[in-house]
């Protein structure tokens, strides 16, 4: 989706950064921790995962300011043709403040581009996010996308293979309902409640850095 006032900067492609990114990914990394941000740790080259990311894009307003950001990831967990977008989502405080819908411009201007450029039609995407409730928010959020078909299960799907946490399993809206090869384990809400919130009592963390570093 074309708009003349913003620019999509690529920072990450093929698992390989940019000769720009890094000088990109500080700035989300920076604006991330003035705002006290609990993902800031998520933007850095450190914890970013470039070696895993298909493509990660930037959006950039008419004066070159950030916006938003967010690219395809693909897990060496994950099976062959299986991918999560709207990974590393970002979008600069004073657009979440002004514009409502937070992850709008990522989807909107980014997501759209990104599954057109870069994966086939019988490739597996999911949009993932933590908590029952959050398929509350994919019921709205798929309508920005309104030529796909999103399919939202109605388990907890975990998207972290082999990693039994809270945080990784995670409510998904699964584009086409098409699982293709994947059949990661499924929880209902209510065993996803018993065996981890109930019994651990503990705040659910980001899935960020709970799978082993490759680099």
């Amino acid at each position: 989706m074309a708009d003349p006032n913003f620019t999509r900067v690529n920072l990450i492609l093929h698992g390989k950064m940019q000769s720009h990114g890094a000088e990109l990914l500080e700035q989300i990394g920076r604006i991330s921790r003035a705002c006290r941000d609990e993902r800031a740790e998520n933007y850095t080259l450190k914890n970013m995962r470039i070696a895993e990311h298909l493509t990660y894009d930037v959006l950039l307003d008419a004066r070159g300011g950030l916006v938003s950001s967010c690219g395809i990831y693909h897990s060496q967990r994950f099976p062959a043709g299986v991918y999560r977008c709207l990974n590393r989502v970002f979008v600069h405080p004073d657009y979440r403040v002004k514009h409502g819908v937070y992850p709008c411009y990522a989807t909107r201007y980014l997501l759209r581009s990104q599954l057109a450029e870069h994966l086939r039609d019988d490739d597996v995407v999911f949009v993932s996010r933590e908590k029952p409730k959050a398929r509350h928010f994919f019921n709205s959020w798929r309508g920005l996308l309104p030529e796909m078909q999103w399919h939202i299960p109605a388990q907890m799907i975990q998207v972290v293979p082999g990693v039994e946490a809270a945080a990784t399993y995670q409510s998904i809206a699964l584009r086409n309902g098409h699982w293709g090869g994947w059949s990661p384990n499924r929880l209902t809400d209510a065993e996803w409640e018993s065996r981890f919130v109930q019994r651990d009592k503990t705040p659910i963390r980001s899935w960020a850095n709970t799978e082993p570093s490759t680099r």
